[in-house]
């Protein structure tokens, strides 16, 4: 094929994958959740937190029927795979989990976790498969988990956050605050902020703690309208960022 004709093929799909998804209903319960995880954690926190998100899974991810999962940050291709029930997932994550031998060998190096989300050309002018441009999963106000242990060079995340919104989908981030590259480190955190999701830095024994403290409740905040109030006193011109920690009623 010419190499004009290609890339105008290319541009007219990327044209159709950003046209408004008039289907996209946001009050139905999410049916579809991905569960990214970076190389670099050890096998161990990936599957104690699988584990625990498994234990709860009637409490917070009950309406949905796909269960994607994907492993990044190494040298091999970015691969989602899609499963009709939680128990197909354990088998695919536990024949996937991290390979120190096929990582970056360098901390220089940024994580790629950006490819999972992100819909971008490649060289060869096809489209690189993640998540939102799947055919397989419908994205529609999805859940995104992501355990995160190196950061991305990347500080722009407009486009992503305008996509994950776009789907009326929401990202969680848990981020390890030993990571094996650095750079970027607030930019994941900011992205779950700006999506309506939940954002926690821990240490890698921790990453199933907090998986069964935060995610235990987000179908519930993905299924109501939640606000809150503060009252401040601050008459500086710098920008300040305000944390705000919520709690369950037991």
């Amino acid at each position: 094929m010419p190499i004009l004709a290609r890339v105008i093929g290319s541009i007219e799909d990327l044209r159709g994958y950003l046209r408004e998804d008039t289907s996209c209903d946001p009050t139905v319960l999410p049916q579809s959740l991905l569960f990214a995880y970076s190389n670099d954690l050890s096998p161990q926190t990936v599957s104690d937190t699988l584990y625990a998100l498994a234990t709860i899974r009637n409490d917070w991810c009950v309406g949905s029927t796909w269960f994607g999962s994907v492993r990044f940050d190494f040298t091999g291709n970015i691969d989602i795979v899609f499963n009709s029930g939680f128990e197909d997932i354990n088998s695919t994550i536990y024949d996937n989990l991290p390979d120190p031998s096929q990582g970056f060998q360098n901390s220089s190096i940024g994580s790629n976790v950006f490819d999972v989300i992100e819909f971008k050309p490649l060289l060869s002018l096809t489209l690189l498969q993640n998540f939102f441009s799947n055919t397989e999963a419908p994205v529609c106000g999805s859940v995104i988990v992501i355990l995160l242990k190196r950061y991305p060079n990347e500080a722009d995340i407009s486009r992503l956050v305008s996509l994950i919104r776009y789907h009326h989908a929401v990202l969680h981030v848990i981020t390890s605050t030993t990571p094996s590259g650095r750079s970027q480190q607030n930019t994941m955190y900011s992205m779950a902020s700006k999506t309506n999701g939940m954002g926690a830095f821990e240490y890698d024994e921790n990453f199933r703690v907090a998986g069964g403290t935060y995610i235990a409740l987000l179908e519930d905040f993905h299924q109501v309208n939640y606000s809150m109030s503060l009252d401040y006193n601050y008459s500086g011109q710098d920008v300040q960022n305000l944390q705000i920690r919520i709690y369950a009623e037991e």
